[in-house]
């Protein structure tokens, strides 16, 4: 799975931080921030380890971290001096250096935790990174991001989280204990990312609640018709 998304998400990034961005369109955005940085290289080294690793976490003790971590310094480096070439790009050092923060720490991430909990813990701080920490404001056309973004972010963590629980013999779709924890990480995330967004003086507005929690429930819901058409599929072989 991690192959897969990274042979869209590394050209996907290597295309946006190199294309024409439009004066009006960096009007609109108000203001960059180098969360954004971050969190595009957190997130790029972590799709690339467990795309070389079999789903392991770091042994630095092995030859393949320090390739991938040089690859990917080299890459940040590359990125940053090839937009002074780009149209309404310009090289800065101060985002090469968020490129390795976010490098280093998912090298941090990935040497605690190996695929499912690192994909989660991933998952939950790019949506706290992003609603709590970048300033960019997306209006006008690109007003659409946000909630593009709680949608998508929300309905992934509650998929993986519901991946991570059948790791327990206990906790399957249709058992008592299910019901509870299914949707419990999920919407403990969003509550706790309401409460950052107040500490950060961001607006996580009853909007945003709703969207999240409209994601949250609909994967829930989805996972328990698939368990009851397995239940049934089962039985029915049995007949």
């Amino acid at each position: 799975m991690s192959l897969v998304v990274l042979l869209f998400y590394w050209p996907a990034i290597f295309v946006l931080t190199h294309i024409f961005v439009p004066a009006s369109l960096l009007r609109q955005m108000q203001a960059s921030d180098k969360s954004l940085h971050f969190l595009v290289y957190f997130i790029l080294i972590t799709l690339l380890w467990f795309s070389v690793s079999s789903a392991q976490k770091v042994n630095f003790r092995g030859k393949k971290i320090w390739i991938v971590l040089f690859l990917l310094v080299f890459y940040a480096g590359a990125d940053e001096w090839l937009q002074g070439f780009s149209a309404g790009r310009n090289r800065d050092i101060m985002d090469f250096v968020a490129n390795l923060t976010g490098l280093f720490g998912g090298l941090v991430l990935v040497s605690l935790f190996s695929f499912r909990p690192a994909v989660l813990a991933a998952t939950a701080i790019a949506i706290v990174i992003f609603t709590s920490a970048i300033r960019i404001q997306f209006t006008g056309q690109l007003a659409f991001v946000r909630p593009l973004f709680l949608l998508s972010s929300f309905a992934f963590f509650t998929f993986t989280w519901n991946r991570f629980l059948s790791l327990f013999s206990s906790i399957r779709p249709l058992c008592s204990k299910w019901y509870f924890f299914s949707p419990a990480a999920p919407v403990g995330l969003m509550l706790a990312v309401k409460l950052l967004s107040r500490f950060a003086g961001r607006s996580f507005e009853l909007t945003d609640i709703i969207l999240s929690s409209a994601a949250i429930f609909a994967v829930v819901a989805i996972m328990y018709l698939i368990a009851i058409l397995k239940s049934l599929h089962s039985r029915l072989n049995k007949v």
